[in-house]
């Protein structure tokens, strides 16, 4: 059961991370938590009602984005 929930917030974090992608294309750095504010309030509800929490989601974006390693 574990693995389908990993699985299933890797899918939500790719999909949140498209979106704040999306959001700041061509904005000015100062204005990217503005932006972005609403995708991941959004994106932290979906997590919450899979059992995850809005951590393990930005640690799974900080993944695949390379901010973080998992070696």
């Amino acid at each position: 059961m574990e693995y389908d929930l990993n699985n299933a917030l890797l899918q939500l974090a790719k999909r949140c991370n498209a979106d704040c992608h999306k959001a700041v294309d061509g904005a000015k750095p100062k204005d990217y938590t503005t932006l972005t504010l609403p995708v991941f309030t959004r994106y932290a509800t979906q997590a919450r009602n899979i059992g995850s929490s809005i951590t393990a989601l930005k640690y799974q974006i900080a993944v695949l984005n390379g901010v973080v390693s998992t070696k």
